[in-house]
């Protein structure tokens, strides 16, 4: 039973820092249309291009697309999480929302120059 509480609220806060990021993402596949970039063909590709053409640097890219990709499993296959590596992700990752949003308010702005 605790077990089951303690799953629900990591998965309720992360999905939380996920819909949060929901803005991002999206301004993420606008910089990708409006720039004529490929067009993404999956979740994690919409954070890929991007690396790819520097609008956020390309290693963080990879690595943020697969905690964008843990969303999928987070939302769809929630029975079958595995508390150990959601608790990883809490703990060592978590800031990395922080970097993405950084990285693409930073982009946004030098458009603006």
């Amino acid at each position: 039973m605790k077990q089951d509480v303690e799953q629900q609220v990591m998965s309720r806060y992360l999905d939380r820092k996920y819909h949060e990021d929901f803005l991002n993402r999206e301004l993420l596949k606008r910089i990708i249309s409006k720039g004529g970039l490929e067009r993404p063909e999956d979740y994690r590709s919409v954070f890929r291009i991007p690396g790819r053409y520097e609008i956020i640097p390309k290693e963080f890219a990879e690595e943020f697309a697969f905690a964008a990709g843990f969303r999928n499993i987070l939302v769809h296959i929630y029975e079958e999480l595995d508390l150990d590596m959601l608790r990883k992700l809490l703990a060592e990752n978590l800031k990395d929302f922080d970097t993405f949003a950084f990285y693409t308010a930073e982009y946004v702005a030098k458009l603006g120059e």
